[in-house]
């Protein structure tokens, strides 16, 4: 057996053992567990697709997942529309939402009144306000926020608030064209600045607004926000390509 193949057994196998471990304990440990769940979701449904993994252990790991209660696997979340509750609750509005679509559990009225909360976080450009009062906003959690909504739009959520976060998102993909740097990467500041996962949301918001003016038939805005997400994906690739690989630009 090559060298290569024999590494590539060894981390299959430890990969399944991370994999069950965490499918397992997420609906038993309260937790910031709603950051992770839409995540393996995504991984199962690539899993499934590739014919990687075996059916009964997909499954087994779904099981898991569709045992999962939110008041008891999630930290914070919001109980009613008013909560103030910071992008905790996009991140559990768009992990339910995947349990949902899969048929592992998930409800309408909780992801509705998670992404309540989200939306009185808007400033008039539909940009994310997470400081307090006068206090700096960071520009990372401005563009996470954003990039949860643009996820639960793409991913075909159609609920009680999909009118206002269209239009959130439409009005602030214009002010974040005109924000991006010539080498590709997204404005910094305040907490979580200078991670290469900052242009990574660039690129989904970039990405659902260059969709979203395909459809409508704006092919030359298309393009500029196409061409936004290649050069954000662009200046992440320099730091994945380095040895080490580096997550911070540092």
């Amino acid at each position: 057996m090559s060298s290569k193949r024999y590494i590539a057994i060894s981390l299959k196998k430890l990969f399944i053992e991370m994999m069950e471990l965490c499918c397992a304990e997420i609906p038993r440990v309260q937790a910031g567990n709603c950051f992770s769940v839409w995540e393996i979701l995504s991984a199962i449904d690539e899993l499934e697709s590739a014919r990687a993994i075996d059916d009964e252990t997909l499954s087994r790991w779904k099981g898991y997942i569709a045992s999962l209660d939110p008041s008891v696997a999630y930290e914070i979340y919001a109980t009613s529309p008013t909560d103030k509750v910071k992008n905790w609750a996009m991140f559990a509005a768009l992990s339910e939402f995947f349990r949902k679509e899969r048929g592992l559990g998930g409800s309408d009225e909780w992801i509705d009144t998670q992404i309540a909360t989200q939306l009185a976080l808007l400033d008039e450009n539909g940009m994310y306000m997470d400081g307090e009062e006068d206090v700096h906003h960071p520009m990372v959690y401005d563009l996470v926020a954003r990039g949860l909504m643009s996820l639960l739009l793409h991913f075909g959520y159609t609920g009680r608030h999909y009118s206002a976060i269209n239009t959130a998102l439409k009005n602030a993909g214009a002010v974040t064209l005109k924000m991006q740097s010539p080498s590709g990467e997204a404005a910094f500041g305040g907490r979580s600045n200078q991670f290469i996962h900052n242009e990574a949301w660039l690129t989904i918001i970039y990405e659902y607004e260059a969709k979203r003016y395909m459809r409508e038939g704006d092919d030359s805005l298309a393009r500029e926000y196409r061409s936004a997400a290649l050069r954000a994906i662009a200046s992440i690739e320099e730091w994945l390509c380095a040895d080490p690989i580096y997550h911070i630009k540092n």
